[in-house]
């Protein structure tokens, strides 16, 4: 019996765990009712309880034979596998012995063939240390690129800021230049020289306007002075309206002029008092006159005249090819 102590201890812990989980798996019912079947589910299947269910499950064969027999193959198999594993191995180390035992090297070739290996470690340190100083270098170029292209990205955010800016200054200087352009030439009464269709219209309602008089007038400068005049052909007669004093009122954008009419001698203001020309006279030709701003690309100047009863318009329209 003492020969078999030590083989019977060395069997005893694995054979209990073999024998528990042969009968778990063979008594699997039981162990799935008594884990989860609670009171109801046992007499939903037709039993009192869990012991009247067990009771159906007993065999003996499968509750004792079977997981003893399996409990006892397990570690037999084991043990087998082992030895078989022991013997192999011992057997690999004989053979291996066996074949070098004899053999004898040179110690010139052994020397020669430690140098050489030697060389090749040393290589391959050599080799190693320059990948991971290589490693090091990329991981730094990396990062440093990576800084690179933040900066890049950064500039590149800046210069598209710095363009708009500038692209904003020269657009806004552009205005500027056309304003004080605009401005500067409004300012010379050169700017009213030329020829216009004089229009004297009537408002007669729902937006309709009815033409009370149509004529031409030029704008231009005496050929013996250096003051402008404004002519106007009606008929037999010739009106002269001098420019005696001309100014641009900046902030509402309209041409202040006054004007003195000059009428030859044959010509008197009474045959002309109560019609349309007496409106023109009063609005243009004579007195302190306002010339509101362009209202289209078509007039030149417009303004409303309050006559009598009568809501009146009068346009200028610049000829474009003077």
């Amino acid at each position: 019996m003492d020969v078999f102590k030590p083989f019977l201890q060395r069997l005893s812990q694995p054979i209990l765990l073999s024998f528990c989980i042969a009968w778990i798996f063979w008594n699997w019912e039981i162990v799935v009712a008594l884990c989860w079947y609670d009171a109801k589910t046992i007499e939903k299947l037709g039993y009192k309880n869990h012991i009247e269910y067990i009771d159906t499950m007993k065999d003996h064969w499968r509750n004792y034979f079977w997981p003893l027999i399996i409990a006892l193959l397990y570690p037999i198999s084991i043990l087998i596998l082992n030895n078989f594993h022991t013997f192999f191995k011992m057997l690999e180390e004989k053979l291996f012995t066996k074949i070098v035992k004899n053999a004898t090297v040179p110690t010139e070739l052994y020397l020669n063939a430690q140098d050489q290996i030697e060389v090749k470690e040393k290589r391959i340190s050599k080799f190693i240390a320059l990948e991971t100083k290589m490693e090091g270098t990329i991981n730094d170029l990396i990062i440093d690129n990576k800084d690179l292209n933040n900066k890049l990205s950064l500039l590149n955010d800046e210069f598209i800021e710095t363009s708009n800016i500038k692209t904003s200054f020269e657009n806004r200087l552009k205005e500027v230049d056309r304003k004080i352009e605009y401005y500067t030439t409004k300012s010379s009464i050169e700017f009213l020289e030329g020829s216009y269709d004089l229009e004297l219209l009537k408002r007669i309602g729902g937006g309709q306007l009815s033409t009370l008089f149509s004529g031409t007038i030029n704008i231009k400068k005496n050929e013996n002075e250096e003051k402008y005049a404004i002519y106007l052909v009606f008929n037999k007669y010739e009106f002269i309206s001098e420019i005696i004093e001309y100014y641009y009122n900046l902030v509402n954008d309209i041409i202040i002029i006054k004007t003195k009419l000059i009428t030859d001698s044959s010509f008197t203001v009474v045959e002309f008092e109560n019609d349309t020309l007496s409106v023109i006279e009063r609005e243009l030709l004579n007195g302190l006159i306002e010339l509101p701003q362009m209202i289209s690309e078509k007039i030149m100047f417009s303004k409303d005249i309050k006559f009598g009863n009568s809501d009146l318009r009068l346009d200028l329209i610049k000829h474009k090819d003077f």
